[in-house]
């Protein structure tokens, strides 16, 4: 219940933060500083990601001004120009609006000769890019076409601009029909009317007719400018022709036409239309070699493509260059690579692309990378609301985020849900569940959930295997753990070597050396090939054994194997020379690990000195001490304890004292083996006094 009540409460979490997001995009796209402000005093910084809150206060620092006075000044100074400027763009718009007043009067008084002289009077004033003739588009046509009645010869620019007028009041169909009649009437289109058609054409979804009107104007030898191929590219793309598209983009550089972003961008969108995200990276890493930038349209049109044939770790990746273009920063310098992706899966909606189950499984599994369980949970309980449905995939990831969190009540959880979701569980779902209970030592519910396994109908894989070893391991549980690895020979599932390092490792914690050995044998009759986590665990149990030969033989024999050994290789060994009582071994096994490249720890050293300490050779044992910090290695209470155990077989009970005081100089919490070395060692010099003062100060510390 208290797994179902959290999650209960990561959907409150999950819109509280949509509702921080969406505030804070308001704000910023109102260029609101007191709204960005308010959003990010009112919790937001600990709703929202790192990535959004730092580009918040990027957004204010732009907004905001470091030097106020300065600005003031700097506006004194422009305001006179910027006053002429305004002036002079409202005399120009009062101009051309007293101009295409006089056209609409022409229109609706069905006068041609006023129209005709309007239009060529006012040519340097009417532009066709800006013609809106709404409530006169239905007699503009019928006038044109009664000119001839009234033997008046409109030209080429009269048409253009009627063809513009009509195809910006939203009649694109009139607009083209005007165009049609041109030759009709004797009349040859010009450039203007070419374009103007053109983009007539683009408003009316018709691709043919386009690439038709740029041939003729190639044919005619009107150089088609980057806005009409632009054009050309744009409704190829929207009506699913990426491959016109990009035929257009090459007969551009054919023409020695330069494409500009625009184009580039049109072309990646036409892709990302048609499915084709190979081509549309092509092109995106293609724009910095023709000099052009990169902007936030042409990646989000190229991470779309990638997004809708599920290339997610592509997608990814153009989000991390994207976010670098902009900030400089590496995703190592901002948080980490999931929440890239929570940042790409909040903006697929801007991008007029709905995030589906492939997109949330990619990001869920971004986030079970990074073990962020709960980032996980969140995009799981979110999935519904946004109409994607939460599948088996899915459910394993977060499955997984929660095993590498260690939080098997949730793994279990979702586990359990998903027959009531309609996701049946898999092998993987069922694998990562036991790991997880493995790693908490709940090693029964691993068991229970191995049957289950077959109870569904899935045969356990050597995933599933191997982490029910490694639970029973975890447990201390070296039979169970040797039962499992037999049956996973007898179902014809052959061990690996994860399988066969847990169930070395069970027998190593079940003090069973010599069944870790015939393990260490046994692997190569399942063409499992033994690693240094191998090796280190036959050691370790041979060391827990104090079998020092048995440890030092296998350590020779990992070169035979081709075998780097490991620290704990090395580490081990050494413990069981320390035990063996065999000091000089242990520091020769210390000054292979250089030879081997291999840079000693504390546990190496705290193993060293425990040798040292055993064979009475308490100086040799604190001499190693000494040299800690020198070998920049940690300095550790096991390390410690074995220093006052070598003085305290010694009987030098002032330098046992000595080293306990400075373990408090260090920082270092004394251990109950601490005091107790001490006691004896005090003991040992018949200081009698000062071994019930330890005892005293064992009890003050709640030891």
């Amino acid at each position: 219940m208290s797994a179902e009540r959290e999650l209960a409460s990561l959907q409150e979490l999950v819109l509280k933060q949509n509702s921080a997001r969406g505030s804070l995009h308001g704000a910023v796209e109102r260029q609101d500083a007191s709204g960005i402000r308010a959003v990010l005093a009112t919790g937001g910084r600990s709703l929202l990601l790192p990535v959004e809150v730092g580009w918040a206060e990027r957004c204010l620092e732009a907004l905001g001004c470091d030097d106020l006075s300065l600005e003031v000044h700097e506006e004194e100074q422009a305001v006179d120009l910027e006053l002429l400027r305004a002036q002079h763009a409202e005399q120009r718009l009062d101009a051309e609006q007293r101009a295409w007043e006089e056209v609409e009067q022409a229109i609706r008084a069905e006068d041609l000769g006023q129209l005709l002289r309007v239009l060529q009077l006012r040519q340097g004033t009417l532009s066709p890019e800006k013609a809106d003739l709404r409530s006169s588009r239905s007699v503009l046509p019928s006038l044109l076409h009664g000119t001839a009645e009234a033997r008046i010869r409109p030209d080429a620019h009269c048409y253009s601009l009627a063809i513009a007028a009509c195809q910006r009041a939203g009649q694109s169909q009139v607009a083209l029909s005007l165009f049609g009649t041109m030759p009709e009437r004797m009349i040859t289109p010009d450039s203007i009317s070419y374009r103007t058609a053109i983009s007539a054409g683009r408003a009316a979804k018709n691709w043919q007719l386009v690439l038709r009107l740029l041939l003729e104007m190639s044919e005619l030898r009107y150089c088609p400018d980057v806005i009409s191929y632009s054009e050309g590219i744009s409704v190829c793309g929207r009506e699913g022709q990426w491959q016109f598209s990009l035929d257009v983009l090459s007969v551009m550089l054919d023409k020695s036409v330069l494409p500009n972003e625009i184009c580039y961008n049109a072309a990646i969108s036409a892709l990302d239309k048609g499915g084709q995200w190979q081509l549309a990276l092509v092109l995106l890493r293609e724009m910095p070699e023709v000099q052009l930038p990169q902007c936030a349209f042409s990646y989000s049109a190229a991470i779309s493509a990638c997004g809708k044939d599920g290339r997610w770790q592509v997608a990814l990746g153009l989000l991390r260059d994207m976010d670098m273009a902009v900030t400089g920063l590496t995703p190592n310098q901002k948080g980490g690579e999931w929440q890239l992706a929570l940042v790409l899966l909040s903006e697929m909606p801007k991008m007029k692309v709905a995030p589906n189950e492939f997109s949330y499984s990619a990001a869920i599994s971004a986030c079970e990378k990074a073990a962020e369980w709960q980032h996980a949970l969140s995009l799981l309980c979110d999935m519904p609301r946004m109409k994607a449905t939460p599948d088996v995939i899915s459910h394993s990831a977060a499955i997984s985020a929660c095993e590498k969190a260690s939080r098997w009540q949730h793994a279990l959880c979702l586990l359990s849900q998903m027959p009531e979701r309609k996701a049946a569980p898999n092998e993987v779902s069922f694998s990562a569940t036991i790991s997880a209970c493995g790693k908490a030592a709940e090693w029964p519910r691993a068991l229970t959930l191995l049957e289950g396994m077959g109870q569904a109908r899935l045969a356990p894989c050597q995933i599933s295997y191997s982490a029910t070893i490694s639970a029973l391991e975890k447990g201390g549980q070296w039979q169970l753990a040797l039962e499992v690895l037999r049956r996973m020979g007898e179902l014809r599932t052959r061990p690996n070597a994860i399988s066969y390092n847990a169930a070395i490792s069970a027998c190593s914690k079940g003090a069973q050396w010599e069944l870790a050995l015939l393990l260490l044998s046994g692997m190569a009759d399942s063409k499992a090939v033994p690693d240094a986590i191998s090796f280190s665990a036959a050691i370790g149990a041979c060391e827990k054994a104090a079998q020092w030969q048995q440890a030092i033989s296998l350590l020779s024999s990992t070169r035979a194997m081709h075998v780097a050994p490991a620290e704990s290789c090395y580490n081990a060994a050494m413990s069981a020379c320390s035990r063996g009582g065999e000091w000089q071994r242990a520091l020769v096994l210390l000054e292979d690990m250089a030879e081997a490249q291999l840079r000693p720890c504390q546990i190496s050293y705290s193993a060293a000195i425990s040798a040292c300490a055993n064979g009475g050779q308490w100086q040799l044992a604190l001499l190693l001490l000494s040299n800690l910090p020198t070998m920049r290695c940690l300095q550790d209470a096991i390390s410690y304890n074995a220093a006052i155990s070598a003085c305290e077989k010694a009987a030098e009970w002032q330098i046992a004292l000595a080293i306990l005081s400075k373990m408090s100089q260090m920082m270092l919490a004394p251990t109950v083996i601490s005091f107790s070395a001490a006691i004896s060692s005090c003991e040992k010099g018949c200081q009698w006094q000062l071994a019930l003062s330890l005892l005293l100060d064992i009890s003050e510390s709640k030891l």
